[in-house]
């Protein structure tokens, strides 16, 4: 995997330097210019938007420290090694390729209540146990598109895969490899004299692998099938060690790109199934996941300002599968449906650029809500939150003789509207509950929100390399619960 991952990255290295044309690296770096608009999760719509081609290097540090988890499964505080490289590549005038080649080593600390992988594409259906403690990741993603212009019509493909290996090297160690294999397809055609109206299609593929061993002389602890807000699965707790998660993805979308300003529309549906299967039940599936999600947004931008309203409903539906006593294969006798979470994001932005001597300003205010509910049925129990976010960012970029420097600020405000809790029969499984009320604490209080920014770039008088950058970006959060958490990285790479 590691030669694969050198191979590829020598390869766009090398595309990148025979491309002859001058990157607009401030483009790239701006807010209002490189926004990510909805419309490019069609990758037809890759041919021109950039006007020129475009690579980056990188390499990045990244700690973490947070003195309370957010999301105790998530655990409270990473440091991570990265490195990264980019690039957007035209093949003439009528065709682009692009790529992404990144490893990432991370290691987190204090993961508690679950003890498998990729915890947001699983969940509630991991493992756990009482103990917890750090986890070690290392993971290699690779990522390439191709589009092109045929007369009238557009098309694009884009590839993703991504491997990793989570474990950990004290009792209990798990050792999770996981794989996601990713598909686009997508085509545009002119839509009347100003407009371009598109479709996509996506496939997703997943699967992790699970094994937990205790190398203790003492014996092992009990794991258990969590099922969602504290409940488990009673009759498989104990030393079931090695489950099996497999699922994928499929969705559709359309969209609608204008010719210069103008209106932008996007929208997206699409139905992703998961089953976990336990190898020591002769691999029965034991939960099975649903997950409905509709997103879009709508844009209109115009010279020097957008302004973009977005929003993404989903629904996540999970199933226990009940057998007899196994004693000549597992054979099903119902399926129950208890855990249902829905979650809804709003989200308003606009922006605003100033062009000055020398000098580029962008101001981006923003306005969020969410709204998230997830509840069990038998016995009866919900976790609710509605939450606004109110927030600000800042940028300037200034050109100097021998380089530029790009400052960022922001400031965000989350203001709780509304929360629940309701956990009946505690007495049934009391182990998890302090988690519980740890995460609606964290996830439902109050939380200022501050950034800051910079990087700079040095010209660099080479046919292949075009600036060297020192990138370092430092994040506080404050919230109500008097608990605090601070982000910091710094990168350092060139552009070509």
């Amino acid at each position: 995997m590691k030669h694969f991952f050198l191979l590829w990255l020598m390869c766009g290295l090398g595309l990148g330097q025979s491309v002859s044309a001058q990157t607009k690296l401030q483009t790239q770096l701006s807010l209002l210019d490189n926004k990510v608009f909805g419309v490019y999760q069609n990758p037809a719509l890759a041919v021109g938007r950039y006007d020129s081609s475009y690579a980056e290097v990188k390499t990045s540090l990244t700690h973490l420290h947070a003195d309370k988890a957010l999301v105790a499964q998530m655990g409270h505080a990473f440091r991570a090694f990265q490195f990264d490289a980019s690039s957007y590549q035209w093949l003439g005038r009528n065709a682009v390729v692009w790529g992404n080649a990144s490893y990432d080593h991370r290691r987190t600390q204090d993961v508690r209540w679950n003890e498998t992988a990729d915890f947001m594409q699983v969940y509630p259906y991991v493992i756990a146990d009482t103990l917890g403690g750090k986890i070690e990741r290392e993971a290699y993603q690779f990522h390439m598109g191709y589009a092109q212009q045929l007369k009238y019509w557009r098309y694009g493909v884009e590839a993703a895969y991504e491997s990793a290996l989570s474990y950990r090297d004290t009792d209990p160690r798990p050792r999770n490899n996981s794989l996601f294999v990713n598909l686009k397809i997508g085509v545009a055609h002119p839509l009347g004299t100003r407009y371009d109206l598109g479709a996509y299609a996506l496939w997703q593929r997943y699967s992790q692998e699970q094994s937990i061993a205790f190398m203790n002389p003492l014996g092992a602890i009990t794991l258990y099938q969590m099922q969602g807000l504290g409940m488990h699965y009673y009759r498989f707790a104990g030393a079931l060690k090695t489950a099996y998660y497999t699922g994928h993805t499929l969705g559709v979308g359309l969209t609608l790109q204008p010719r210069g300003d103008g209106l932008l529309a996007q929208v997206e549906l699409s139905r992703r199934v998961l089953q976990k299967q336990m190898d020591d039940l002769q691999d029965a599936p034991i939960n099975d996941l649903t997950v409905w999600t509709i997103s879009g947004e709508t844009a209109w931008r115009w010279q020097h300002r957008y302004v973009a309203i977005s929003t993404s409903y989903s629904r996540r539906d999970g199933a226990e599968r009940i057998y007899d006593n196994g004693l000549t294969g597992y054979k099903q006798l119902a399926i129950n449906y208890p855990f249902l979470s829905q979650t809804l994001h709003l989200r308003v932005e606009g922006a605003q650029q100033w062009q000055l001597p020398q000098c580029e300003v962008n101001v981006v205010p923003s306005v969020g809500l969410l709204a998230f509910q997830e509840t069990y049925a038998n016995p009866q129990r919900e976790m609710q939150f509605v939450n606004l976010c109110l927030g600000m960012k800042g940028q300037a970029i200034k050109r100097f003789r021998q380089g530029f420097l790009t400052a960022q600020v922001g400031l965000q405000r989350l203001q709780n509207m509304q929360k629940r809790l309701v956990l009946n029969d505690r007495h049934l499984f009391v182990y998890p509950l302090s988690m519980l009320h740890d995460n609606y604490n964290e996830l439902s209080a109050h939380a200022w929100m501050g950034e800051i920014s910079a990087r700079y770039d040095l010209f660099l008088h080479s046919s292949s390399l075009k600036t060297l950058f020192l990138q370092m970006v430092l994040q506080q959060q404050n919230r109500s619960t008097y608990h605090h958490a601070t982000h910091f990285q710094v990168a350092v790479g060139v552009t070509l």
